[in-house]
């Protein structure tokens, strides 16, 4: 019997031991870098993608076709039509940055418009700010109003997870300070050819104005939001993408861009800050992201998310080989990174049968359900290109594309 008894003990260690064994290989495989962070692997190795991501290591992703009008898209509505006030027809738009307020149970985006009429080639001209909004994650978003005036381009805005205030990074320029007039010749949302010319002998860096940080005074999204504060010292003074995640003490981490070093192309840098609401405060990095050997050649419009792992996550504009296409790449602690390569392609699939492949797909960002972790769709500003009885090639318009997610919301 005591034999018995051995044997019963050195089963249940046995037992104990092989729990202790699965568990640690669940918490390894959960956080395997073979699947990109963005699923785990199953007993058999084959990675199980999460919500939005398919292929064999789970850095694809799974975009589904998608209704024409949703996203910010402004055309055919007449240029005198008011609409209740809150559509210009016939305008521009360009990336949207969107958050979930759980206090309204709506969806907002805030996006760069190009004021009169005028499309993408005067961004450094007409660019502001408006904030739109939708019951869903993936439909149609309206517009309400200007957020940021001119000038105030490229937003990326977050909430912050230690006051629920939302938090806005955007490119700016204290009202009246601008270096060029606003272009006031355009009607159909191309840019008039006069009103801007593109000088082929000026270096490739576009200058424009650093990067500033406003936030929402309240939970309140639609404001009144802060006076806005300079974040980045002033050089280099150009468009650098600021990206941010915020934690929960308040610090955070994000991505910068500069055209350094000897301003050979666009190249990712890390920022810090130990309190998001104190400029003195952010440290911004200038080592490149990643070594040429991963990435050897231009990327930008960066945007930064955290899984429901805890897995940090990074999309971007591919400025070099497929150059409307979006990559991606991956970090367990938010300073160091993988990159994956190519992630999606400007084709576009439509639900009326259709399809499109944008000559211009950029500003990716994606929207969330209401968790803030499972993707739900992915946007980008794109140009339609040419198009017969317009000014110009470079009437834009704000894509949403929804994402393979099951049975949630859409």
């Amino acid at each position: 019997s005591v034999c018995c008894c051995c044997c019963c003990e050195l089963l249940q260690l046995k037992m104990l031991l092989v729990t202790v064994l699965s568990t640690i290989t669940y918490i390894l495989v959960a956080h395997d870098s073979s699947c990109s962070l963005n699923g785990v692997a199953d007993t058999n190795g084959k990675c199980v993608c999460d919500a939005g991501w398919k292929g064999d290591a789970c850095n694809t992703l799974d975009i589904l076709p998608t209704v024409r009008q949703s996203g910010l898209r402004q055309f055919g509505v007449a240029v005198n039509a008011s609409n209740n006030g809150t559509i210009p027809g016939n305008t521009s738009t360009w990336g949207g940055a969107v958050v979930y307020d759980n206090n309204t149970d709506t969806w907002f985006m805030w996006a760069s418009e190009m004021t009169k009429h005028c499309g993408m080639h005067t961004w450094t001209t007409n660019s502001h700010t408006v904030i739109a909004s939708c019951k869903s994650p993936t439909g149609n978003y309206e517009r309400e109003g200007e957020q940021f005036p001119i000038w105030s381009h490229e937003v990326d805005v977050v909430r912050a997870p230690n006051t629920g205030q939302f938090v806005a990074y955007y490119s700016s320029m204290p009202t009246g300070v601008c270096k060029a007039p606003e272009c006031t010749t355009c009607s159909d949302g191309t840019t008039n050819p006069t009103c801007k010319s593109f000088n082929t002998t000026a270096p490739e860096i576009e200058v424009s104005p650093p990067t500033y940080m406003s936030y929402s005074l309240t939970q309140n999204p639609r404001g009144p939001w802060s006076h806005p504060t300079l974040v980045l010292m002033a050089k280099p003074q150009m468009d650098i993408n600021a990206a941010p995640i915020i934690f929960e003490d308040g610090s955070l981490v994000g991505m910068w861009r500069d055209h350094h070093p000897s301003n050979k192309y666009s190249t990712p840098h890390i920022f810090t800050a130990s309190n998001w609401t104190d400029p003195k405060t952010y440290k911004w990095n200038s080592d490149p992201l990643f070594s040429t050997k991963d990435v050897d050649g231009p990327i930008e419009d960066m945007f930064l998310y955290r899984d429901k792992r805890g897995g940090f996550h990074a999309i971007f504009h591919l400025m070099f080989g497929c150059k409307n296409c979006g990559s991606h790449a991956y970090s367990e602690d938010g300073l160091h990174w993988k990159y994956t390569g190519v992630a999606y392609t400007a084709v576009t699939n439509f639900t009326d049968g259709t399809s499109t492949e944008f000559p211009y797909c950029e500003r990716p960002h994606f929207v969330f359900q209401p968790d803030g972790v499972t993707l739900a769709a992915l946007t980008n500003g794109v140009k339609l290109g040419p198009q017969a009885g317009m000014q110009n090639d470079d009437q834009s318009y704000t894509l949403l594309r929804p994402l393979r997610q099951g049975n949630l919301r859409v």
